[in-house]
């Protein structure tokens, strides 16, 4: 991010040069390089050093009903598509703390509409529908998580206020009956509010050396069993790196494959 160099500082950032690079190769061979950028919860590190811009009780959400977090917010995806070219932007949004109602978040919401009295979810949907917005004006088109309105049953208000949103619908669960129930009344959810929806397992390679196989086939037949059943749009292979990413690649392949 160019415009705000203190987000990536002291590491090992990607450039725009080398995101066009790989794009212009990517999408020579049928690939939309999509970004992922989280616009509303894990965000501790931007707020080292820009705290005005966040909720004061988790310090991890930024705060969406101020003008200067929106200009943050629109300069850095900006910069994000100095090099991608995709129409989409994965906007995160999930496993937010849920604790906006005893910080500035809810302060400022209630400045901006005197005389309301919002709960959480209403000022995690707000959230999510500023920043549709902001995308909107991008020209982009917002992906986003579904935990959150999996949890919380809102399906319908995610529909309303983000009408062709894609929701990124995750479970990692493996076992029967969980896993395969998990996965069917999240994706029934999506499919009867008419929320376009991937189905998003794990190659379940993170916090392992490597991986775990089992746990991974059993993952992708629950989403792909589901996904078909309520017309999901997509299908995505997640991979993370929690526990300092100390897999090696090659256990990823199998849940790639």
């Amino acid at each position: 991010y160019e415009s705000v160099p203190q987000a990536w500082e002291d590491s090992v950032p990607i450039t725009p040069e080398y995101v066009a690079e790989l794009t212009e190769y990517a999408n020579n061979i049928g690939i939309d390089v999509i970004p992922a950028q989280n616009y509303l919860g894990k965000n501790d590190r931007v707020l080292e050093h820009f705290p005005n811009l966040g909720d004061t009780a988790s310090g991890k959400e930024l705060n969406l009903f101020l003008p200067e977090t929106k200009e943050y917010l629109s300069k850095m995806t900006d910069d994000i598509y100095k090099g991608y070219t995709s129409d989409f932007m994965q906007a995160g949004c999930d496993e937010v703390s849920f604790d906006f109602e005893n910080g500035a978040v809810k302060k400022s919401y209630e400045a901006l509409h005197p005389g309301e009295t919002p709960t959480n979810n209403d000022l995690y949907y707000a959230s999510l529908e500023e920043i549709y917005k902001l995308l909107k004006e991008k020209g982009k088109k917002m992906m986003y998580y579904g935990d959150m309105t999996v949890k919380f049953s809102e399906y319908k208000r995610a529909k309303e206020l983000m009408p062709d949103a894609i929701a990124m619908n995750w479970c990692y669960y493996h076992t029967q009956p969980d896993g395969l129930a998990r996965f069917d009344y999240s994706s029934k959810g999506f499919h009867e509010a008419g929320i376009p929806f991937y189905v998003c397992p794990g190659d379940q390679s993170w916090s392992t050396v490597i991986g775990d196989t089992d746990t991974m086939i059993g993952n992708a037949q629950n989403a792909a069993i589901k996904g078909r059943q309520y017309e999901a749009i997509g299908y995505c292979t997640t991979h993370w790196g929690d526990g300092g990413c100390y897999q090696n690649i090659i256990s990823s392949y199998a849940g790639v494959a």
